[in-house]
């Protein structure tokens, strides 16, 4: 009995093990989960890779346990450009095209995989396009997000030759590009594109709604038997691009340290904090009786660099 117990358990034991290894060895894509398999010698021994930009191609490489910071130092000390994560244990890497392979066996490496056309493109748009995004006959707007290391000027430089830029956001490294609706593959091909998606749909007006999908319609009801948890006696610090107001919403209840008449983002989130729908009680805000104090900001110090 206890033979067959041990052997029982010696084999959950190993098919745990195997599964878990197995887990290991995914990655985890918007586009789908993808199985790896190692092969690091076969990328070692390829030849000259056809997809090079500015004197970089682009890899995902896996690694069998997650490199610290360390690891990852070494890594980039070797002569690579560690980029953006993918789970599990994987980086989106630039390699320089005279980069030395053979340093990759120090570093615990897996597997080294090509970023596939259509591993880049968004499943929303793989189908077909949405409606918003095409606003031309013929073309299609699009998002396309470049590769890390890339300059935004080379990135504008590859995308005119696609299409019109419409829109460019270097610190998200997002150029909102038309092109022809059915370029949309030979794009994805780029070596310098790490993603496309469709441009964002249009903004719709949610403050009817902002209570409920914050649930404070609940603790601060419109009906005389509910509860009736309005903010009265909390004091609630905005700090914002500028002097908020006056607005009827505020009456008696802010006090404004900010200097300088700013756009409106400052009186928006003052609105949604604690306006108390004076002027439209459609509109409230969360915390209809708060004590609101409104400061400046000053271009978002506290954010800086906040992901390093």
């Amino acid at each position: 009995m206890n033979r067959i117990y041990n052997w029982l358990l010696a084999t959950g034991i190993f098919f745990s093990v195997a599964a878990s290894a197995q887990q290991n060895n995914r990655l985890y894509l918007q586009s789908g989960t993808v199985q790896t398999e190692t092969n690091l010698s076969a990328f070692i021994s390829e030849g000259t890779p056809s997809d090079v930009f500015n004197g970089y191609y682009y890899r995902f490489i896996q690694f069998n346990e997650m490199p610290n910071a360390d690891q990852q130092m070494a890594l980039r000390n070797s002569g690579l450009v560690i980029m953006d994560y993918v789970p599990k244990n994987t980086f989106m890497v630039a390699i320089p095209l005279n980069y030395d392979k053979n340093k990759l066996y120090a570093h615990n490496v897996y597997a080294v995989l090509q970023q596939s056309p259509t591993q880049k493109i968004s499943k929303n748009i793989i189908g077909g396009f949405q409606d918003w995004s095409i606003n031309e006959r013929g073309t299609v707007d699009l998002n396309v997000q470049y590769q890390g290391n890339i300059s935004h000027a080379a990135a504008i430089a590859s995308a005119l030759k696609h299409g019109k830029v419409l829109a460019e956001e270097s610190q998200n490294r997002i150029i909102s590009l038309r092109v022809s609706d059915f370029s949309l593959m030979s794009l994805a091909a780029e070596s310098w594109v790490f993603y496309v998606n469709s441009i964002a749909a249009p903004s719709v007006k949610d403050d009817t709604k902002g209570r409920s999908l914050h649930r404070s319609n609940v603790i601060n009801s419109d009906y005389a038997s509910g509860r009736h948890y309005d903010g009265k006696g909390v004091s609630i610090a905005i700090a914002d691009d500028g002097f908020v107001g006056p607005h009827i919403d505020f009456t008696g209840r802010l006090t404004n340290f900010a200097t300088g008449s700013g756009p409106s983002h400052g009186d928006m989130t003052t609105g949604i904090c604690g306006g108390a729908g004076n002027l439209n009680p459609a509109i409230r805000g969360m915390a209809s009786g708060a004590d609101l104090y409104s400061f400046n900001i000053s271009s978002y110090p506290q954010v800086v660099d906040a992901g390093y």
